[in-house]
């Protein structure tokens, strides 16, 4: 029976094949003239994998203290991840050298690469 992996290791494997499949993107967008695209699927992947990141250092501090300090971190977790992807958006629209479009799409890179996962998983488990 296979181990089961921990939570680092479940976040270097989706944040390395995020990143690889939007790094490859990225060079096709800019090797044929969109380099704002390229550069915004980049930036947005890259806060993807921050907030994914960010959400697994917080998991284990959600069990700690009463149930309003339990409040107060998530919300404060929340707002913090919240703000960085708000950064990342508006940047998008601020810098012309970013596609806003592109950079919003990178923000769901790492959820796609987990729900590909999965998906894939569910494939060889049903053969």
């Amino acid at each position: 029976m296979k181990e089961p992996e921990t939570l680092r290791g479940l976040q270097r494997r989706y944040a390395s094949t995020a990143l690889l499949v939007s790094v490859v993107a990225a060079a096709a967008c800019i090797g044929v003239g969109y380099p704002a695209i390229g550069k915004g699927l980049i930036v947005g992947t890259l806060i993807s994998i921050v907030n994914f990141v960010l959400i697994g250092r917080s998991l284990p501090k959600r069990l700690e203290g009463t149930k309003r300090v339990l409040m107060a971190k998530s919300f404060s977790s929340l707002c913090l991840r919240y703000g960085i992807m708000a950064a990342g958006l508006y940047a998008g629209i601020a810098l012309e050298s970013l596609n806003f479009f592109a950079v919003a799409a990178g923000l769901f890179s790492v959820q796609a690469v987990i729900l590909a996962d999965h998906v894939a998983a569910a494939r060889r488990n049903r053969s």
